[in-house]
């Protein structure tokens, strides 16, 4: 499958979580598989989006009846993620 068309996958992801279709966990899990499937990627590409998901994930997650929080925003972090999906390779095409 080409890039693109994985990189359009991983933008839905993070429609489906903005939309609360998804938690931050499944973003993170989702986004992770996605990401050892497009070709021409650096480990630092990797890296930087196990980062973004991470952060992603501590910007609001629950156990239980208790919800937790990081200072920043869940919305902050789903639009650097977007830019960064649209920097990869081939997600232009």
């Amino acid at each position: 499958m080409a890039n693109v068309h994985i990189i359009q996958r991983m933008m839905q992801i993070v429609d489906n979580h903005e939309l609360g279709h998804i938690t931050s966990q499944d973003v993170e899990r989702e986004i992770e598989s996605h990401m050892q499937a497009l070709e021409k990627i650096t480990l630092v590409e990797i890296r930087d989006s196990r980062q973004l998901t991470y952060r992603l994930a501590l910007a609001h997650f629950s156990s239980g009846d208790i919800e937790y929080g990081s200072e920043e925003s869940a919305a902050t972090i789903r639009s650097e993620l977007r830019d960064f999906l649209q920097s990869l390779p081939g997600a232009e095409e």
